[in-house]
């Protein structure tokens, strides 16, 4: 983003990213045909709240890559996602009113996923909502499924996995979801665009 002065652009909007900051999502946003429009000092919700069909997931796994690999998937297939990097994390993170479903990996430092999955899914009742939460895991020994599935979980999820079965698993409980256009919050923007 070098090189263009901040609030001007000389294009359409190419790629837009988003970095969370004290809680709430920043967007800067590339311009193509070497441009830029900058808004890395203004902050605005998160995604969710503009698309309010968005669902938002709660994505918990103790390997960095795979929570970020997986959330911005995510993002880019159509869901909101709030990320923790273990179960204790997850926990704090929860909010019953924001959360639609959760992806957990089971084999996780401080709390396994089967607990935070017992944990998210009393708390949803509590609230009368039903919390579809999928178990995430590269052991593929019977018994941990079967504790999975008695504590509340939707199905297994085995690593490696396919984005496609992921969908399909999150579609079954939470209906289609399309892409939307992260950028389309700033499409109308007055001013956007001028010098």
């Amino acid at each position: 983003m070098r090189g263009a002065e901040p609030g001007r652009s000389s294009g359409p909007i190419s790629r837009c990213e988003s970095v969370e900051c004290a809680g709430k999502t920043r967007f800067a946003i590339a311009i193509a045909a070497g441009g830029c429009f900058d808004l890395r000092e203004r902050f605005v919700p998160p995604a969710s709240r503009f698309f309010p069909t968005m669902p938002t997931l709660l994505v918990v796994d103790d390997d960095p890559i795979i929570c970020d690999v997986l959330c911005r998937w995510l993002k880019l297939v159509g869901y909101a996602t709030i990320a923790a990097q273990d179960g204790v994390q997850a926990i704090e993170r929860y909010r019953p009113e924001e959360v639609d479903g959760g992806l957990l990996d089971i084999q996780m430092p401080r709390l396994s996923g089967i607990d935070v999955c017992r944990e998210l899914r009393a708390r949803a009742a509590h609230v009368g909502r039903d919390l579809p939460v999928w178990m995430i895991t590269g052991d593929r020994n019977p018994d941990l499924s079967r504790r999975a599935i008695a504590a509340g979980a939707a199905t297994v999820i085995y690593k490696p996995f396919s984005f496609d079965h992921v969908r399909e698993e999150l579609t079954k409980r939470l209906g289609p979801v399309h892409r939307v256009d992260s950028a389309a919050p700033f499409a109308a923007t007055p001013g956007a665009g001028k010098a």
